[in-house]
């Protein structure tokens, strides 16, 4: 029995900790009605998991630690006094300096008083500076130096289109050694993007093409690594083949219209979307001769949306390329032939799968009609075995 309650009393010295607050740098100035040791050392308890729980979300965080059920007249001084102390604390704080001085922040624009606690309580460990250890030190310099590098707090948040164009740039950058250490970067933090991603369809469209965009735009000079990060993007559906078209061929001039790094690009996306329609054919003639009624009723569902998107998005690119030919009308005859000449080469390469699409183009695609030229193409290419 005693040693039962040996050993109860050893696993309850663990799980009780020492009162984080040992630098008392504004309470120690207080003259009368200072908070008990016991209530102390709960509101601490208190803060410091609501820290932990909201740390995700700085204004939520900001919003429960001035909700916590503490009833005293100089709760905000202890709140202030324990949150630098966090900041503080050895070997290391739980979060970055900067998280802590933001958090402050985040509080003060809530709770005017507390504005004034806060550059109180920089003066007080100020004039302690001398007492400080090195570790001590390197915290608060740490700090210093995020604030100059990343500057004040933006005074509106980011949009999130962004945010989004912010965190796939720090992915590209940290992953520019080699593919394999983009997917290995990739395979840890898709999912940063994915959350980011709105769930309103036009929204969701919107941040796709920023994403596009910000691969494009960085790997610009490097077609193979501009094929094989976008192509790693769209398997991981962090962009969609509608919004990788959409932008490259936004751009009219070489880039629009005869950029092999662009067109690869656009070959991929296509093949991708040819190759998931006959996979789906594939599933539905192997259900229908197993006889397999539910599932070929889902692969019939999947296969009619399959060849929809197949047309909207050979539409999207037909679309585009007449778009270009048009802007060089009577401003560059080499463009413009150029131009004819891919979409007959589009049309020639996916003819087999995008046959009702061609046979309709003067109706489907627009611009084509008012093209005699290019309906010309079109008429040919559905003339094609």
């Amino acid at each position: 029995m005693l040693h039962r309650f040996q050993h109860f009393a050893n696993e309850l010295n663990k799980s009780t900790e020492v009162p984080l607050v040992t630098a008392r740098l504004l309470t120690s100035k207080l003259e009368d009605d200072k908070m008990s040791e016991s209530d102390r050392w709960v509101l601490e308890d208190f803060l410091l998991t609501t820290i932990d729980m909201f740390s995700q979300d700085m204004e939520e965080c900001s919003k429960q630690i001035l909700r916590i059920p503490v009833l005293h007249p100089h709760f905000e001084v202890a709140a202030v006094e324990i949150i630098f102390c966090e900041m503080l604390r050895l070997p290391a704080p739980p979060f970055l300096p900067l998280f802590y001085s933001r958090l402050l922040e985040a509080i003060a624009e809530k709770q005017e008083s507390v504005k004034k606690l806060v550059e109180q309580a920089y003066d007080a460990l100020f004039e302690k500076i001398s007492d400080l250890d090195e570790e001590c030190l390197d915290v608060l310099f740490k700090k210093a130096q995020a604030e100059e590098e990343f500057g004040a707090q933006p005074t509106e948040p980011w949009a999130l289109e962004d945010v989004a164009e912010l965190v796939a740039f720090v992915m590209l950058q940290n992953g520019l050694q080699t593919p394999s250490h983009m997917n290995k970067l990739m395979d840890g933090n898709q999912e940063i993007l994915l959350k980011l991603r709105p769930t309103d369809e036009s929204q969701a469209h919107g941040f796709a093409k920023r994403v596009a965009r910000c691969v494009f735009d960085f790997w610009k000079f490097s077609a193979q690594r501009l094929e094989i990060v976008m192509d790693s993007f769209l398997r991981r559906g962090v962009v969609t083949p509608r919004a990788v078209v959409e932008v490259a061929l936004a751009d009219g001039g070489l880039q629009g219209c005869d950029s092999i790094p662009v067109w690869n690009v656009v070959n991929t996306v296509a093949r991708r979307s040819l190759d998931r329609s006959q996979s789906v054919h594939v599933e539905l003639t192997l259900a229908k001769k197993l006889g397999k009624e539910d599932a070929a009723q889902t692969s019939c569902k999947q296969l009619e949306e399959a060849i929809h998107e197949n047309a909207e998005l050979f539409s999207l690119i037909f679309t585009s390329l007449v778009a270009n030919y048009q802007s060089f009308e009577n401003r560059d005859p080499l463009y413009r032939q150029i131009t004819l000449k891919r979409i007959e080469s589009i049309g020639r390469k996916y003819l087999a799968g995008i046959t009702p699409l061609v046979d309709a183009a003067e109706s489907r695609i627009s611009g084509v009609a008012q093209h005699p030229e290019i309906a010309a193409v079109f008429t040919t290419l559905s003339t094609l075995p």
